[in-house]
């Protein structure tokens, strides 16, 4: 049993430092047992002897960056790792955790041992919340037929891991809001009115404390993901992207005012009959599911996408559309457009349009070139003779035509790929210089 459970270690455990990713092996390595490092033999030999059997099984977070049985992370306030292992006692179902320190001689020791809170783990993340010195372990338990996740924060002092904080949720998410160097947990999930709700987890203190629970939109039906950042008026927001339908997102917008949260894209309040109701601020937001908020540019502000069609293409034509991304910025309760860009997913790069060319401007393919093609709109994508931009993609490989190549300036290379571009309208007045499309062009 003994031998069996070495090579499951070696093949499943990767020796973790804080945010670690896992080793990977492939089908025919596990054929024969790989070589156990050291470290890997004095961990299970450690577990072994503080469990005084060899008859258990390794347990392994399902998702998360953390999926080893074995997660090593600084938990105290020493320089040595610790290491947190998940497993089962022979025909037991329940899950166990077991910490292993080193004693003074330097040799892993098992110093606790305690009953997990789920009957799987769901994901196992660190973060310092009560203490700027020494991370937290954070572990999301999951109960057998529940859809919640069981959320605790634990604290490592003296060989003891005690629980600062136990809570409920769907979503976990680690950022320090105010920069004080102490990171908060942000937790989605669903109020006892099944509701969806936001909850700040903070240390406060000695302890570790929720934020009263507050409702965001209840046209969400899942979670995608959340942002911090700012509005355009320089205000902290987090952006909660949630799924509406099979197919669209929206984005909860809560600005906060040191923890306290106001969620600025509630669903105002029924107005007199016969009176135009205006579009809600969430309403503005829903867009495909794919698009996500995020800081793209880098400026310090989340961008809110969109999606629109490019002129001249179909909407029953879904194969070949082409599709314009409008991003949006927050500024006193309003969605103000800041920059729009068309990405060529398959040639890996985007375009960042000028304002002047939205709505007025399209993209037409020519394939045997692999180029697109950015064009006047005049009502007939395949007629238009202005021509502002072309960008094309070749590889180190294909044939180099040098009269054709001569007017292409070069942009990027990735791979044996080259990216290159040529404006053949340059008096048109929507045309722009070689150094702005340069500025414009990205690699994705």
């Amino acid at each position: 049993m003994k031998q069996i459970l070495l090579a499951v270690l070696a093949a499943g455990t990767s020796l973790l430092l804080a945010g670690c990713s896992a080793v990977s092996f492939s089908t025919e390595a596990l054929l024969v047992p790989p070589k156990l490092s050291p470290d890997q033999t004095a961990l299970s030999a450690a577990l072994e002897e503080g469990l005084g059997t060899g008859d258990y099984t390794l347990k392994y977070p399902t998702s998360g960056e953390n999926r080893s049985a074995y997660i090593l992370c600084n938990l105290d306030e020493e320089e040595s790792m610790e290491a947190v292992v998940f497993y089962q006692l022979g025909n037991e179902t329940a899950i166990r955790m077991n910490i292993l320190d080193r004693d003074d001689s330097g040799s892993w020791k098992s110093v606790y041992d305690m009953a997990g809170a789920g009957d799987e783990i769901n994901s196992v993340d660190f973060a310092a919340i009560s203490s700027k010195e020494k991370n937290n372990l954070i572990i999301s338990w999951k109960g057998r037929g529940r859809s919640e996740l069981d959320v605790e924060i634990y604290a490592y002092d003296s060989g003891t891991l005690r629980s600062l904080f136990s809570g409920s949720g769907e979503r976990t998410y680690f950022m320090d809001i105010n920069e004080d160097g102490y990171s908060e947990m942000i937790l989605l999930g669903w109020a006892s009115s099944q509701d969806p709700s936001i909850q700040i987890v903070r240390r406060a203190g000695s302890k570790v404390i929720a934020r009263d629970e507050t409702i965001l939109n209840a046209q969400a039906i899942d979670f995608l993901g959340l942002s911090l950042g700012k509005t355009l008026d320089g205000q902290t927001a987090l952006y909660v992207d949630e799924m509406i339908n099979s197919s669209s997102a929206a984005t909860d917008i809560v600005l906060l005012n040191g923890f306290e949260m106001k969620v600025i894209t509630a669903e105002p309040e029924e107005e007199d009959e016969g009176e135009e109701k205006e579009p809600s601020l969430y309403s503005q937001t829903i867009r495909p599911s794919s698009l996500l908020c995020q800081d793209y540019n880098q400026d310090g502000v989340v961008d809110i996408p969109s999606s629109q069609i490019l002129p001249g293409y179909s909407s029953g034509d879904e194969d070949e559309n082409i599709y314009r991304t409008d991003y949006y910025n927050l500024s006193r309760g309003e969605l103000l457009p800041a920059y729009s860009t068309v990405s060529n997913e398959e040639m890996g790069y985007a375009f960042r349009m000028p304002d002047s060319w939205v709505d007025r401007v399209t993209v037409r393919r020519v394939t045997e070139t692999n180029e697109w093609q950015f064009i006047l709109y005049e009502g007939d994508i395949n007629q238009s003779t202005t021509v502002l931009l072309s960008l094309r993609v070749s590889s180190h490989q294909d044939y180099q035509d040098k009269f054709s190549t001569g007017v292409y300036f070069p942009l990027a290379t990735k791979g044996i790929f080259e990216y290159a571009a040529s404006i053949p309208t340059a008096e048109h007045p929507l045309s722009i210089p070689q150094e702005e499309v340069r500025q414009r062009f990205m690699l994705t």
